[in-house]
């Protein structure tokens, strides 16, 4: 076991809960709204990803504050301690209301004890204030890295306790719909007309998503003494930039086959599955293919992706995807890619429409953002 461990994992997505989404991911169920479902018409013609039951239109501080009361709700049924530090995970939050420079009064609503904790759009106040809620004291900070955001929150938090900064850390990642990215995504011509489609040969764009999930971190002594339980260990990790281009990767995938070598250190390349970052774009899942085609030849373990399911959350899909491979851990399942019909590798081990056995109890997960970031991490069973 890793000298650091994961104690407890939820998340919300458009299918539900960890455990309801897991269920309906293994089922291939999609949880995609188009845009006659929705109120949001004159936004986007194409399928979104949306979280059942939020307040507030996208963009706006009273979504954000709905999702992440929802996701606070969950973590505080954990009965933290106060000395629990916390990472927050998030890439443009409630943006909208930002970029207009609106005086909401919704943020003297959400204000909390005399006003020294206030939740408002910029982004450096959401720690702040999920700390006030939870009764935190420990040390704190976000992480904006675009799409990689959520795994290198995670590994921060790894960094932290593993340096005896702190024993337990909660991370937090978290994003709400949004004019501003849907827009910026339009402009990309990188929107899926009729709902991602990861690996297929026929992809046409990501699906625009929203989510928010947890990940409580310990060292495995204070899990011990504590006797906590441990979902899975954290066997290693890596993180690099290519720094090539402001959107596009690097098309033959040096930084993140630099940080997946980064995260197999301490052990050999063997693993069970990869929950790969597979956004469903064209130059996003090539460069994908050709990092694992080069890491493990015709020998790939399988790999798959959940953004056909759940939409792209930004921010939030590291954490939420570590959530998920939990799930794979413990059932020795790596569930379908929906959306995939035809792959554009079909000589590389990724689900389609089936479910695949997870042989070997590792998983990795891997995401890629704009600016060349690109983060790896390694989850075993305990």
């Amino acid at each position: 076991m890793g000298s650091v461990v994961i104690s407890a994992a939820d998340c919300i997505t458009s299918l539900g809960c960890l455990e309801t989404t897991w269920k309906r991911l293994l089922a291939g169920e999609r949880g995609l709204m188009s845009a006659k479902d929705g109120q949001e018409e004159d936004i986007c013609p194409f399928p979104l990803a949306r979280v059942k039951e939020l307040d507030g239109s996208f963009g706006t501080l009273q979504r954000l504050h709905s999702l992440l009361l929802k996701i606070v709700k969950q973590a505080d049924a954990l009965d933290l301690h106060a000395d629990t530090g916390l990472v927050v995970a998030v890439t443009k939050g409630a943006i909208d209301d930002y970029m207009n420079g609106l005086k909401n009064d919704y943020m003297e609503e959400v204000a909390i004890g005399e006003g020294n904790h206030c939740l408002t759009p910029e982004l450096c106040s959401l720690p702040e204030y999920i700390a006030a809620i939870l009764g935190l004291s420990g040390p704190r900070w976000l992480v904006s890295a675009a799409c990689a955001s959520g795994t290198i929150a995670i590994i921060s938090a790894v960094q932290a306790i593993e340096d005896g900064k702190v024993d337990s850390m909660l991370v937090i990642g978290i994003e709400i719909l949004s004019h501003f990215i849907i827009d910026g995504f339009a402009s990309l011509m990188s929107i899926s007309k009729s709902g991602a489609r990861p690996f297929d040969i026929n992809r046409d764009g990501l699906t625009p998503g929203e989510g928010a999930g947890f990940v409580l971190l310990s060292s495995a002594r204070l899990a011990e003494k504590m006797d906590m339980p441990v979902l899975a260990s954290i066997c290693g990790w890596g993180v690099s930039c290519d720094a090539t281009h402001i959107t596009a990767p690097r098309r033959d995938a040096r930084g993140l086959i630099t940080a997946i070598r980064d995260a197999f250190t301490a052990m050999d390349v063997s693993c069970g599955g990869v929950n790969a970052h597979g956004t469903g774009t064209v130059y996003n899942d090539s460069m994908e293919i050709v990092a694992f085609r080069e890491l493990w030849q015709d020998k790939a373990p399988p790999f798959f992706s959940i953004k056909g399911a759940i939409g792209h959350t930004f921010g939030a899909a590291g954490v939420i995807e570590t959530a998920l491979s939990i799930c794979s851990l413990r059932e020795g399942l790596i569930p379908p890619t929906s959306g995939l019909l035809s792959p554009e590798a079909p000589f590389m081990n990724v689900s389609g429409e089936k479910s695949f056995s997870l042989s070997i109890p590792l998983i990795l997960n891997c995401n890629s953002g704009f600016g060349g970031i690109n983060a790896a991490i390694l989850l075993g069973t305990p």
